[in-house]
């Protein structure tokens, strides 16, 4: 399994590289990326920070799909990607 370190370095590379190539819809999901792992190593100002840029990009590039999982509600508490909301859920 890789480290919080690690994780975090890579995330770190990969925004640096998707800001010099002007891919911004990799960096938006760099940022939620961030945002998870800083959520999950209980560093909450981090992951907020993180979370807020994703979610600015997305409504920039009109990718509203990917911003439930920024929504305030969901960043407050650990969750997976698989997770899905009550409104969601299959009835």
């Amino acid at each position: 399994m890789l480290d919080a370190q690690a994780a975090e370095r890579s995330y770190h590379d990969a925004l640096t590289m998707a800001t010099e190539l002007a891919m911004r819809p990799l960096a938006a999901h760099c940022h939620a990326g961030l945002s998870t792992l800083y959520r999950r190593t209980a560093s909450a100002a981090r992951s907020q920070e993180h979370a807020k840029s994703a979610s600015t990009l997305y409504r920039e590039l009109g990718m509203t799909h990917w911003l439930g999982p920024m929504e305030p509600s969901r960043t407050a508490g650990c969750h997976s990607r698989g997770d899905r909301s009550p409104s969601q859920s299959s009835p």
